[in-house]
């Protein structure tokens, strides 16, 4: 853990100057990310942890190096909020951004086809499984699955059986025993 020395009187009265002074800035932050949330994450949370971001902005910030408080701010505030959220998510972040990119891909596909696509046209569809699958298996430690003869003739439809089948379990929450 990292040591902080102890502030002069006089910067700690310009930090929490420049604390209370951006209040809002957290509260409109923390607004913004929560609308993009599970209705699970409270936006209180997120506020609370982002004024201990903008607290520690404003304890390093130097207005000799002519960047704007406000600018400083906004990234130790998102950061503190992005780290805080990632501590509660048991799901690892190469996860999700596969996750983002299947709904993607079903999207495009359902744009693309004017409606619900059947499991067939998401089978023979190019997803970004082809990318991802191998290397999401070899990290998950989950074995390779055999395919069934249909598989072995169309190698695509393999690698998006085997990514759905890797999402759906890693997706999953954990039994406790």
């Amino acid at each position: 853990m990292r040591m902080k020395m102890a502030l002069p009187a006089e910067d700690l009265k310009t930090r929490d100057q420049l604390v209370m002074q951006h209040v809002d800035l957290v509260k409109s932050m923390a607004s913004r990310l929560g609308r993009r949330l599970p209705a699970q994450v409270e936006v209180s949370e997120l506020v609370s942890v982002g004024v201990l971001g903008l607290i520690d902005a404003a304890s390093r910030y130097r207005p000799s190096l002519g960047v704007p408080f406000d600018a400083f701010a906004r990234r130790r505030i998102h950061g503190a909020m992005l780290d805080a959220l990632r501590g509660l998510d048991w799901v690892p972040r190469s996860v999700r951004k596969l996750q983002r990119d299947v709904d993607s891909a079903l999207t495009n596909l359902r744009h693309l086809l004017g409606r619900e696509p059947d499991s067939k046209e998401i089978a023979q569809a190019p997803t970004a499984f082809a990318r991802h699958s191998s290397s999401h298996a070899r990290l998950s430690g989950v074995p390779p699955r055999r395919t069934n003869t249909s598989d072995q003739t169309d190698p695509s439809r393999a690698l998006l059986r085997r990514g759905f089948c890797l999402l759906l379990r890693l997706t999953q929450p954990r039994r406790v025993l």
